[in-house]
Parts: structure tokens; sequence; C-alpha cells
């Protein structure tokens, strides 16, 4: 095979150049362990379906990318001999729809919810405020009860471990025990 700095340097100066961007980021992303991403098996119709769409690769900030190798910000125990390695692309776009992806199994109504989102999204990333709660809004009415703030390090699951992530939204939601 080539060297991957000879593969992705194009790639990357392209999605620099490229005018359909909007706004967005070109992100590293890591292969998590393909078994921590399958649905829990409780006997449960109402077992949250969105929880195996959960992504099995952990996204990190490319840092450098040079001849000698590519930079990401990852925790070396992320790291393994042959892990497999992926561009994400990440815009407006894709975050809304992801995060619609995300609500769209969600069938119960939560009391309330609160949401910690990444300083780069909001006004930054959509060029308005209140595009995700919105989203939210638009699940369960404008009466769902929202709370959150913006962070630098936002914690949530991807399969059955938590991980610190960059550049998302984490939601949590709550129910009367045994509604959801």
């Amino acid at each position: 095979g080539e060297p991957a700095f000879e593969v992705l340097e194009p790639i990357i100066k392209e999605f620099e150049e490229s005018t359909e961007r909007q706004g967005g980021h070109l992100f590293g992303a890591l292969s998590v362990d393909s078994k921590a991403v399958k649905p829990k098996a409780t006997g449960s119709d109402d077992e949250d379906a969105s929880s195996s769409r959960n992504p099995s690769f952990l996204i990190r900030v490319i840092l450098n990318l040079s001849p000698m190798g590519i930079g990401l910000a990852v925790e070396p125990e992320y790291l393994r001999e042959c892990e497999d390695f992926s561009l994400q692309i990440f815009n407006p776009t894709t975050a809304m729809t992801e995060l619609g992806l995300r609500l769209k199994d969600r069938t119960a109504d939560p009391l309330g919810a609160l949401m910690f989102s990444c300083s780069g999204r909001g006004l930054p990333l959509y060029g308005r405020s209140g595009v995700e709660s919105d989203i939210l809004g638009a699940k369960w009415g404008d009466g769902l009860a929202k709370a959150g703030f913006f962070a630098a390090g936002e914690i949530g699951p991807v399969g059955d471990r938590t991980y610190v992530h960059a550049f998302t939204s984490s939601c949590a939601f709550f129910h009367v025990r045994g509604d959801h």
C-alpha cells in the first residue's frame, strides 16, 4: 500500500478548498470495539433502538498530518496496532441529520432533557442559536423542559463505554420510572 500521508494529503487539501464545506470540519475517526455497539438483549419491547446505531468510531481532532504520520487528539489507550481509521466530514447538515436520527426511535415522552453541547456547535456551527434545542422541541413539543450548557469535552456513550467527545452534543432524558 501507499503511505497514509500520500493518500490523505490530497483528500484533506480538496476538503479545505471545497466551497461545499459549509463551515464544516474534518475529523479523524478511530474504530472502537465493534462488540460495544450491539444492542443489549433485555427482552423489553421498549429497548432503546437508537443504541444499535451508536457510532463505531470515536471522533478526534486532527492535530497534524505530515509524512511522519497523523497526529490525533486521542488518549493512548484507544490506539491499537492496525486500528481502523477514517475521515469524517462534520458540517451543519450532518450534525442536524445525526441528531434527528438519534432521536427518531425514542418514543416515550420525556419529562425533561439536559443537553451538553460542544462550544463549537450552536452559533459557531449553525450561524444561529437554538438549532439543536429546536430539534428536541420538534420531536416532543416546545413545552419540553430543557436545560444545558456549552462545554469543551462532552461525556457520552459509544456502545457500552463512555468517552469524552469533541464537537458533539450529549443528551440526558428524564422519564417516570418504567416509562421509557
